[in-house]
């Protein structure tokens, strides 16, 4: 189970319905993640600490007004009673869904690798569909190709 819950990390739907949907979209927002890193030559990159504070204190605040906050021993309390809760994503599992969807990029502190102009990832100029000699006009729906 420590595996399952490493990767899950703080601030997740651990305890709305099936454990597989959310791992599936944390997966797809971790996938976007290391595409970014790759794509624009990063070498790191980390949280900002006034995101994760600020994010913290949002869940803190949304599930207050939940069962997840009343005085029982839990789990999602480091198996205390009266600690913060710290598993629980402060929505719902839809909303964290959605939240998965659009990385914040602006969140994190992104950190080149050693050489890399900011818009090296740019390239030549030129998009691969124009390298590969393909019809740079596609985009004016020409009618006439419409009918082939």
């Amino acid at each position: 189970m420590t595996a399952i819950t490493d990767y899950l990390g703080p601030a997740t739907t651990a305890a709305q319905g099936s454990i597989i949907p959310t791992i599936e979209r944390l997966t797809n927002y971790f996938v976007k993640i290391i595409n970014k890193t790759q794509r624009e030559g990063y070498a790191t990159f980390e949280p900002r600490q006034e995101c994760v504070d600020e994010l913290y204190a949002h869940h803190q605040g949304f599930l207050q007004h939940t069962v997840w906050s009343s005085h029982c021993t839990s789990t999602f309390k480091n198996g205390t009673s009266d600690e913060k809760i710290n598993l629980l994503h402060g929505g719902s599992r839809l909303h964290h869904f959605d939240m998965l969807e659009d990385p914040r990029w602006e969140d994190f502190h992104w950190t080149a690798l050693p050489g890399e102009k900011m818009y090296d990832y740019f390239g030549d100029g030129f998009s691969e569909w124009e390298e590969r000699g393909n019809d740079i006009t596609w985009y004016m729906n020409n009618p006439a190709k419409a009918l082939l």
